[in-house]
């Protein structure tokens, strides 16, 4: 039975929708984060930090070639499978009755796409923070030496505590 002429629901198509998203931010495509999220990792690959200004970066090894390539083959993985996945779920059961999705099933996903849309937007104070934390980690000295200089907070006295919870 072809689908021209059929009633499409509205949330079903809302669904599918959502499920577009989903597969393009998985996948790494633009315009969501996960497009800014696969971009910053390949540009990490090719340029890496530490280097002194006006210093020529090596040529990379060949492993780093492969990770860039393997980076880029799994997005293209990520689409295919993903698309085919919402073509046999969305298009191909055209016997079966179309769900309907309230919209307290709805909201959420929602969210989730608005939010990452909303890290697309506002990539760079995210990018500033997440370059930090790695940083901050990968040289934890300061941290350690912070932790270990303060003073510790002493406890409550057994006489505090016995005043306080003796029977």
């Amino acid at each position: 039975m072809p689908l021209v002429g059929r009633v499409f629901p509205m949330s079903l198509a809302l669904l599918g929708l959502a499920f577009i998203a989903c597969t393009l931010l998985v996948a790494g495509l633009p315009p969501l984060s996960g497009f800014v999220a696969k971009l910053s990792l390949l540009s990490a690959l090719l340029h890496p930090t530490g280097l002194t200004p006006g210093t020529l970066a090596p040529a990379p090894p060949p492993q780093v070639w492969w990770l860039f390539g393997l980076l880029l083959v799994s997005g293209l993985g990520a689409m295919v499978s993903m698309a085919r996945a919402g073509i046999r779920h969305f298009w191909s059961d055209a016997e079966r009755p179309p769900r309907h999705v309230s919209v307290v099933e709805g909201l959420p996903v929602l969210a989730l796409i608005l939010a990452c849309t909303w890290l697309t937007l506002r990539a760079e104070p995210v990018m500033r923070f997440t370059r930090a934390t790695a940083a901050t980690l990968h040289a934890p000295k300061a941290y350690v030496d912070a932790v270990l200089s303060t003073r510790p907070v002493p406890g409550p006295t057994r006489q505090v505590a016995r005043g306080r919870h003796a029977p």
